[in-house]
């Protein structure tokens, strides 16, 4: 975090954390003003949560100064993932708060929407321009600076006004809304060789985890897990929003996905306990637009279930699959896809094919060696019967 935004840190300062057991250790013990929940104070956070992303920012803020809590809490809130403004519909609808009114107010305490503005404004700002500047931005406002004292160092750090920039940050509305995931995206960075990373549940307490992966040009993807709950995001703030979760909803002990990306940055959240994942770019393309040129999947048997997701708003998407000898009997699920179509070659006028209808849950379907699907809409699932 340091890192991306720049701050200082003296060589021999440490956070003091105090972990409360409970709500009711917290109200009992705690030195926070009612009706926090958690807080920070010189550096020292207490908070009920094992790692409280918000309170931490504010420790490792607390060196650089106290700037107007438009900035102090918004940068807090959207650095914070799964805040209150992660993973939310992108909103281009002004906060009802403006910029300058929140500086005029100054106390979170008072009136809370200077968390929502201080976020839309502080995000527009991280993403837009190089986060160092923010730094340069919070140090030099006291805490009771004005809106006009404000707008003045803007205009010299950023060579707009608080206005305009405010005017930015409002049409900024981007996929994950006012959310920057500098922490998830920067964790360590999973490899694309197939080979499986086994990776240990971290701090006890902490819910969830994430690995990255970095992709150089548009390409098909395919992920085997044992986790059971697995969320894609993108690092880009312009990329294509992916799917956020395309794992099938059956048990099993693995579990496989096939999805097409484009290039870029990104990671993988998930629950906090021992976890393999395994990611590779396939030989061929097993998923594309033209069915001719595709090279079929191989599928071994503990690679069910697996999802394939298609990146395409409409028109036809098509996957191949090697299954196997002899012909198997396979579960296909259509709880999406409008129109599933199942062949035994790119001839999907074939009287050997089988069309799976819309919201089919499951259907026991005899497929040939290798498959060919043909898409339209949002994903497939198929299972061992």
């Amino acid at each position: 975090m340091q890192s991306y935004l720049g701050f200082d840190w003296p060589a021999s300062k440490t956070v003091d954390y105090d972990k409360f057991r409970d709500a009711n250790a917290f109200r009992t013990n705690s030195t926070c003003q009612a009706p926090q929940v958690a807080c920070e104070s010189a550096g020292t956070v207490q908070s009920t949560i094992t790692f409280d992303e918000h309170e931490l920012i504010h420790a490792y803020l607390s060196p650089s100064g106290r700037a107007p809590a438009l900035f102090e809490e918004g940068v807090a809130v959207v650095l914070t993932w799964r805040s209150m403004v992660c993973n939310t519909p992108a909103n281009a609808a002004a906060p009802e708060l403006s910029w300058a009114d929140a500086i005029r107010i100054g106390d979170p305490n008072t009136d809370g929407r200077i968390y929502l503005s201080g976020a839309r404004l502080v995000a527009h700002l991280l993403r837009r321009y190089d986060p160092h500047l923010f730094m340069r931005l919070y140090r030099a406002l006291p805490r009771t600076a004005t809106p006009e004292l404000v707008s003045d160092q803007m205009m010299s750090i950023y060579g707009k006004s608080g206005d305009e920039l405010w005017a930015n940050a409002v049409a900024d509305a981007v996929a994950n809304a006012d959310c920057v995931p500098a922490w998830p995206c920067a964790r360590d960075a999973l490899p694309l060789d197939g080979s499986a990373a086994h990776l240990a549940a971290s701090c006890a307490g902490i819910d969830h985890d994430q690995r990255t992966f970095r992709l150089t040009a548009t390409s098909n993807l395919f992920l085997s897990a044992t986790a059971d709950t697995l969320e894609l995001f993108a690092c880009d703030p312009d990329a294509p929003p992916p799917p956020v979760s395309f794992f099938p909803i059956w048990d099993g002990p693995e579990r496989s996905g096939l999805i097409n990306l484009g290039p870029g940055n990104y990671f993988l959240d998930f629950f906090n306990y021992p976890t393999d994942l395994a990611l590779s770019i396939p030989d061929g393309s097993p998923a594309g637009t033209d069915c001719a040129a595709l090279q079929p999947l191989p599928l071994s048997p503990s690679q069910y279930p697996i999802q394939v997701t298609s990146p395409l708003s409409s028109g036809d998407w098509f996957v191949a699959f090697q299954i196997g000898s002899p012909a198997r009997m396979l579960t296909v699920s259509n709880d999406e896809t409008t129109d599933l179509l199942l062949c035994p070659s790119c001839d999907f006028t074939s009287a050997s094919c089988r069309a799976i209808p819309k919201a089919m849950p499951w259907l026991d379907v005899d497929l040939e060696q290798v498959v060919y699907a043909r898409m339209r809409g949002r994903d497939m699932k198929i299972a061992l019967p």
